[in-house]
């Protein structure tokens, strides 16, 4: 009987450690993804930033080069 009780006591502790890591995993699974979502959401962010002062470069560049040209030699 002591060897059968020792499956059973390994069976059951294995068991718990099986849940203990799923519930871990699934926890770091839904950590990472929000992790994710707020660097993509920064990144977009960046991204949009960047394109208004490209935007606002270009329209100094293009001022700039009407006032190149409109200046007497």
């Amino acid at each position: 009987m002591g060897h059968f009780s020792t499956l059973v006591s390994m069976r059951e502790h294995l068991e718990r450690r099986r849940s203990e890591v799923e519930n871990r995993r699934v926890s770091e699974g839904s950590h990472l993804r929000h992790y994710v979502q707020e660097q993509d959401a920064r990144l977009l962010q960046y991204n949009n930033t960047l394109s208004q002062l490209q935007a606002q470069l270009d329209g100094v560049l293009s001022q700039a080069l009407r006032w190149v040209k409109t200046c007497p030699r």
